[in-house]
């Protein structure tokens, strides 16, 4: 097994769940862009030709869930490659507060009265703003990531649902064709199974997807405020300067 992960891992998975999960997905997307597809029999009639029907709809409506879901797994990449620089961000912003630690430090020394204790709170009130922008950092990166797995089970259910769609079309048309020979192969019954897999698998990916939407709306939620405490700083931060510059330590190195 040790020797397996060690193979999968030099080929780029990180273990047989995101192997299982990747090549699925590839596969049945080869499959559906060579021509594969839910058989058409138009002049059929009766049950077996509404659940083809069925299945036809089951198949052009996954395909725009799997259009979406590219979409997502994109813009997800594109976070990934500012992960980085979220850890950067965060690491500018300690520096800051270290900063403004040395401009309160330099100000209890060099000003004088009021507007010493004036800057002191100021100091105060952006090393509060910082603080919460760091703290809303941390947890960014990890929920990137999350947000990524979300991604990519949901894929994987909705490339599942799809390969069972497209084996139930197949023995549909089977049955509708007449040529369901049990001593052969059970159309009947391998249909009635893949139905009950296909029922199976879309309450398994309502409930992924409801966890990606709100895995979505919550790392959304979380860069909105991050963008918005950032553009807040900036103000406070000035005016600090300025009034520690009035307050009579305008010549310290801090400042």
């Amino acid at each position: 097994q040790a020797a397996l992960l060690a193979e999968l891992r030099a080929l780029g998975y990180a273990d047989t769940i995101d192997f299982t999960r990747r090549v699925l997905v590839a596969e049945v997307g080869e499959l559906l862009a060579h021509g594969v597809g839910i058989p058409d029999s138009p002049q059929a009639s009766g049950p077996v030709a509404r659940i083809l029907a069925a299945m036809s709809r089951i198949e052009s409506e996954t395909a725009g869930l799997v259009s979406i879901l590219k979409e997502g797994q994109r813009l997800v990449d594109l976070l990934g490659k500012r992960a980085g620089e979220i850890g950067a961000l965060s690491v500018r912003l300690g520096a800051l507060r270290e900063a403004m630690r040395a401009v309160s430090a330099d100000v209890a020394v060099l000003g004088q009265g009021q507007r010493a204790d004036d800057v002191a709170e100021r100091c105060q009130q952006v090393d509060a703003l910082v603080l919460e922008c760091c703290e809303q950092l941390h947890p960014l990166r990890s929920q990137i990531e999350e947000l990524r797995g979300d991604l990519d089970s949901a894929s994987f259910r909705v490339a599942l649902a799809r390969l069972h769609n497209l084996a139930a079309g197949l023995f549909a048309l089977q049955i509708i064709e007449g040529e369901d020979e049990v001593d052969a192969y059970d159309a009947v019954g391998s249909l009635k199974e893949l139905c009950t897999a296909l029922g199976d698998g879309a309450d398994t990916l309502t409930e992924r997807v409801a966890l990606l939407d709100a895995r979505r709306e919550l790392v959304g939620g979380e860069l909105d405020l991050v963008a918005e405490d950032l553009g807040v700083i900036q103000g406070p931060i000035l005016e600090l300067m300025e009034a520690a510059a009035a307050a009579g330590a305008g010549r310290a190195d801090s400042v």
